[in-house]
C-alpha cells in the first residue's frame, strides 16, 4: 500500500514529463530545416508514442518512411520501416510484422548499417520466437549477438540476453532464464536504458516467481512498475502489473491480485494491443475463477476469445513460416543466380582475355612481320595492313558475342523473376480461402462450443435450453449462408476468366430466385415484386447473374420490416442493362455506406436480428467485376435502400411490354 502511494504522488509528475518530451519533439520537427532533419526527429517521436499510442506511433513512422523515401534517405526509411514493423508486432500481428522486417534488413545489408542490423535481427528473432519457430528465432538472436559484440554495441547485446532469456523461460530453465535477464539489466543500468532496464527487473520478478519464490520477485517488480510510470511505458507496464498480479496469487493473497490483474487489464485496452488484451483477459478470468467468481471469470474469458479471433495466432503462424521460408529462398536463388553469373562473367573474362591476348600476339607478330617486310620490300605493305584489319574485324565481331553472351543472362533472370510472381499469383487463391474459412468459421463454431461447455459445467432451466437453442440456430444459419457463398464465389474463382455466356430469360431467372426465398419472406411478412419484362433475354453467365441478384434480394428481405415491400426491375441501357432491387426497410447509414464492397469485410443484425457472414455484398463485387459489370447504392436510413448493378451485355426483346407481378403475398398472423 506504501509503495502505491508513493506511485500515485509521482504519476502525475512522470506523466508530465512524458508529455514534455513529446510536446519538444513534436515542435523540433515542425521547424527542422532539412527533409533528413525531419525523418530523425519523426522516428524519435514515433519512439515516443509507442510507449502508449501504438497506432499513432505507426501512422508517425508511414509519415516518415514517406518522407525519407521522397528525399532518398535509405537509412531513415529503413529506420522508420522498422518502427512501423514494431508497431504491428505491439499488436500480435506477426504475418504483417515480418514483411516489414524483411525490407529494412535488406536496406541494412546494403547500407552495411550494423545499428540497424543487430535492431532489425532482434526483431525478427522475437517474430520468429512468438510465432513458434524457436530454431528461426535462435538463429537471428546469434546474428545479432554476434554482430553487437563486433561493434560495441551493449543496448543491442542487452536486448539479446533479455530475449535469449525468454526463450529458457518458455523451457522453464528458469535458472538460465534468470541468468540472462540479470546480465541485460546490468548492461542496461550501465548504459542508463531506463525502458529496457524496466523491462530486465520485470522479467527477473518474474522469474523468480516461475522458480518458486514470489517474495524475492516482487521488489523487482515494483522498482520495473515505477520505470514504466515515469517513463508513461503503458506497453510494459500492463505486463509489469500483471506480474505483479501472479505473485499476490502464489502468496495467497487472492483480492491484491485481482485489484493487479485488473489494473492490468484497464491499461492493456487503452493499448489497443490484442496481444495485451488477450493476457490480462485470460489473466482476470483465471483469478476470479480461482475464486469461484463464474461470471466474472466468463466475462474475461468471452474477452479473450474475442481477441484470439482477431489475431487468428495459428493462421499468423503459418503465413510467418510461409513469409519466412519465402524470403530464405528467394534469398537463396538470388545468391545462385549470382553466382552462376558471376561464374560465367569470370568465364567470358577470361575467354576473352585469352582471345585478347592471343589477338594482341598476333597483332604483335603483324607488325614484327611488316617491321622485318618494310626493311625486306616494301612491297608487302598492303598484305600486311590487310591482315591487320581482319583480325581487328574479328576481335570487334568477339566482342559482339561476349555482349550478347551478357544480355542472354539479363534475360533469362528477368524470366526466373516473372516465373516467381506468377507462381505468387497461384498461391494467392489458396491464402484467400484459407483465410476466409479459418477467420469466419471459427467465430460460430466457438460461440457453439462456449455454450456447449456452459451446459456441461451448469443445470439450465427450460428457458434458457430455449434460448441456447435459438443461438446455436442463428449460429448454423450463419455458417450455412457463409459455406453457400464461400462455394459459389471459389467456383468462380476456379473457373477463372471463363465465363459460361448463354441466353437467359430474365424474368424467368427472377422467379425463380424469388421462389428461393418464399419462406425467408413469408416470415416476415415482405412482399416481393418481379416487374421484369416477360420476354427481356439477354446473353450473359447465369450462375454468376443469379449469385448477385439473389444475395442482394435476400440483403433486402433481411433488412425488411414486417409489411415491407421489396421489387426487382431491369432497364435497358445504351451497351446492356441494369437490375434495380428496392426495399422499403431500415436503410444503411452513411458511415456504413462507405465500407460496404471493401476489403473490410463486416455485417449488421437484420431487422429480426438475423446474422450475416460479411461475405456476401463483397463477393457480389467481384463476381459484376468478372462479368464485366459494375454494382452501386443509394440509401436513406429508415426509408430504404436502392441496389443497381449494370451488366454490359447483349439484349434480345420480343416485345416492350411489362407486367408487374406480385411473387409473393403477405403471410396473414
Amino acid at each position: 500500500m506504501r509503495f502505491l502511494l508513493i506511485l500515485l504522488l509521482l504519476l502525475p509528475g512522470h506523466l508530465f514529463a512524458q508529455q514534455n518530451r513529446v510536446e519538444e519533439l513534436e515542435r523540433q520537427l515542425a521547424s527542422a530545416s532539412s527533409d533528413t532533419a525531419r525523418v530523425n526527429i519523426g522516428c524519435a517521436l514515433s519512439r515516443e508514442y509507442m510507449l502508449y499510442d501504438v497506432l499513432k506511433a505507426m501512422e508517425q513512422g508511414r509519415s516518415s518512411q514517406a518522407l525519407a523515401k521522397k528525399a532518398k534517405y535509405p537509412k531513415g526509411e529503413a529506420e522508420a520501416i522498422g518502427l512501423i514493423g514494431h508497431g504491428h508486432l505491439v499488436l500480435g500481428e506477426y504475418d504483417k510484422a515480418f514483411p516489414f522486417f524483411y525490407t529494412s534488413l535488406k536496406i541494412g545489408q546494403q547500407l552495411k548499417d550494423t545499428a540497424l542490423l543487430v535492431t532489425t535481427y532482434n526483431n525478427l528473432g522475437i517474430l520468429s520466437f512468438r510465432t513458434k519457430d524457436e530454431k528461426r528465432a535462435l538463429q537471428h538472436y546469434g546474428t545479432a549477438q554476434a554482430l553487437a559484440l563486433k561493434t560495441n554495441n551493449q543496448n543491442g547485446l542487452g536486448r539479446v540476453y533479455n530475449n535469449l532469456g525468454n526463450i529458457y523461460e518458455t523451457r522453464k530453465d528458469y535458472a538460465t532464464a534468470l541468468n540472462y535477464y540479470q546480465k541485460a539489466a546490468e548492461i542496461h543500468r550501465k548504459t542508463g536504458n531506463r525502458k529496457s532496464y524496466g523491462v530486465g527487473l520485470a522479467n527477473i520478478g518474474n522469474a523468480y516467481n516461475f522458480m518458486g519464490k514470489p517474495a524475492q520477485g516482487l521488489p523487482y517488480l515494483q522498482e520495473a512498475l515505477q520505470i514504466d510510470e515515469e517513463l508513461g511505458n503503458n506497453m510494459n507496464k500492463t505486463v509489469t502489473l500483471g506480474g505483479i498480479a501472479n505473485i499476490y496469487q502464489n502468496l495467497n493473497q487472492p483480492q491484491k491480485a485481482l485489484r493487479y490483474a485488473q489494473q492490468s487489464y484497464e491499461v492493456a485496452v487503452g493499448t489497443v494491443s490484442s496481444k495485451k488484451i488477450m493476457a490480462a483477459a485470460q489473466r482476470l478470468a483465471d483469478l476470479y475463477a480461482s475464486v469461484k467468481d463464474f461470471e466474472n471469470a466468463y466475462k474475461y474469458q468471452a474477452v479473450f476469445g474475442q481477441e484470439d479471433l482477431k489475431l487468428n495466432m495459428e493462421q499468423q503462424n503459418q503465413k510467418a513460416a510461409e513469409i519466412a521460408s519465402k524470403y530464405e529462398n528467394s534469398q537463396q536463388e538470388l545468391e545462385n543466380i549470382k553466382l552462376k553469373a558471376q561464374q560465367r562473367i569470370q568465364a567470358l573474362d577470361i575467354a576473352q582475355q585469352q582471345k585478347t591476348m592471343w589477338f594482341e600476339g598476333a597483332i604483335l607478330l603483324l607488325l614484327l612481320l611488316l617491321a622485318i617486310g618494310l626493311y625486306i620490300s616494301k612491297q608487302n605493305f598492303k598484305k600486311i595492313s590487310q591482315q591487320l584489319q581482319e583480325a581487328t574485324s574479328m576481335l570487334l565481331l568477339k566482342n559482339e558475342e561476349i555482349t550478347a553472351q551478357k544480355e542472354e543472362i539479363s534475360t533469362q533472370a528477368a524470366i526466373l523473376e516473372s516465373n516467381n510472381a506468377q507462381l505468387d499469383r497461384h498461391n494467392s487463391f489458396k491464402s484467400k480461402i484459407f483465410s476466409i474459412v479459418s477467420h469466419d468459421l471459427r467465430s460460430p463454431f466457438n460461440t457453439i462450443q462456449g455454450i456447449l461447455q456452459l451446459v456441461q459445467n451448469r443445470t439450465l432451466t427450460e428457458g434458457e435450453v430455449k434460448r441456447i437453442f435459438e443461438s446455436l440456430g442463428r449460429n448454423m444459419e450463419v455458417v450455412v449462408n457463409m459455406m453457400n457463398n464461400l462455394l459459389g464465389w471459389s467456383k468462380a474463382q476456379m473457373q477463372g476468366s471463363s465465363l459460361e455466356l448463354h441466353p437467359v430469360n430474365l424474368h424467368e431467372m427472377v422467379r425463380e430466385n424469388f421462389s428461393v426465398m418464399e419462406a425467408q419472406a413469408k416470415a416476415k411478412e415482405v412482399r416481393l415484386f418481379n416487374i421484369v419484362n416477360k420476354d427481356l433475354t439477354v446473353l450473359t453467365d447465369k450462375e454468376r447473374l443469379a449469385f448477385v441478384l439473389r444475395n442482394l434480394v435476400a440483403n433486402a428481405i433481411k433488412f425488411s420490416f414486417a409489411g415491407g415491400v421489396v421489387t426487382l426491375e431491369a432497364q435497358l441501357e445504351e451497351n446492356g442493362i441494369s437490375f434495380v432491387v428496392t426495399d422499403t426497410g431500415k436503410g444503411i447509414s452513411e458511415r456504413n455506406l462507405a465500407k460496404l464492397f471493401s476489403d473490410k469485410r463486416f455485417t449488421t443484425p437484420g431487422t429480426a436480428r438475423e446474422q450475416g457472414t460479411g461475405l456476401g455484398l463483397m463477393l457480389c463485387k467481384e463476381l459484376m467485376e468478372s462479368l464485366g459489370g459494375e454494382i452501386k447504392v443509394e440509401s436513406v436510413v429508415n426509408q430504404g435502400s436502392v441496389f443497381t448493378i449494370y451488366l454490359p451485355c447483349t439484349v434480345q426483346m420480343a416485345s416492350s411490354e411489362v407486367v408487374p407481378e406480385e411473387a409473393l403475398h403477405p403471410v396473414e398472423a
